[in-house]
């Protein structure tokens, strides 16, 4: 299944997170510029310790996912698939070093995390509640399909607003683009994903899988960020 950019931002994002069960990632990335002037511009000038590669995972499979369930803030560790899907992944990330690693609190996202942190080698592990998943308020634990025939537009009662989640993860990218390091690990959701790839790299990485790694290497020039899908 390909990106849907056709959509608006808010529905797109909204449409992906409720998907996240079922679909293989696209094959081939959308890296057409996203032209809103709220997106942080993280093209510097090169400089020593700055970061060049960003890896975006997404935590292995839950009991939830499984039965397409939204998730959102519910807290659920990964079962046995997601297990063995977090320790691909970190098989994939040794292949490279790598110098830290950032984690959404849900527990799903440190248990992958974790999995990683043994495979990578000695590298500091740090939990940052703006990585937690959207919220998606009362239609959480409800079946995806019912929940969209409820909420056709994604904007779930009690839910948060796609604005707030791309205000909490601009700030997020502020902050890495000022780490003094080269390479981090970011452990995450569906949805945060989404929003890191575009802002970061200004590219539609389409549905990311659970235990997938979304690789972003930041060229020459400084300036643009290559995508990656590890095992593409």
């Amino acid at each position: 299944m390909g990106p849907k950019a056709a959509l608006p931002l808010l529905a797109l994002l909204s449409v992906i997170g409720a998907e996240a069960m079922t679909h293989s990632p696209p094959a081939e990335l959308n890296a057409e510029k996203i032209t809103s002037s709220e997106l942080p511009d993280t093209g510097q000038p090169a400089r020593a310790g700055m970061l060049k590669r960003v890896a975006l995972v997404r935590h292995g499979e839950t009991a939830w996912n499984q039965l397409g369930l939204l998730q959102g803030r519910v807290d659920l560790p990964l079962n046995e698939t997601g297990r063995a899907q977090a320790a691909r992944a970190a098989v994939s990330l040794s292949a490279s070093s790598w110098d830290e690693i950032v984690c959404s609190p849900l527990e799903r996202a440190q248990q992958t995390a974790q999995s990683i942190q043994a495979s990578v080698g000695h590298v500091s592990m740090s939990l940052d509640a703006r990585l937690t998943e959207k919220s998606f308020g009362v239609a959480e634990g409800m079946g995806r399909h019912a929940a969209f025939e409820q909420w056709p537009d994604g904007c779930f009662d009690g839910g948060e607003s796609e604005e707030a989640v791309s205000g909490r993860v601009q700030s997020l990218v502020a902050d890495l683009m000022q780490m003094n390091t080269t390479s981090v690990i970011v452990v995450c959701h569906v949805v945060i994903i989404r929003h890191l790839a575009m802002q970061i790299a200004r590219v539609d990485p389409g549905f990311v899988e659970n235990g997938s790694v979304l690789t972003l290497v930041r060229k020459d020039d400084a300036q643009t960020w290559k995508p990656h899908f590890e095992g593409r």
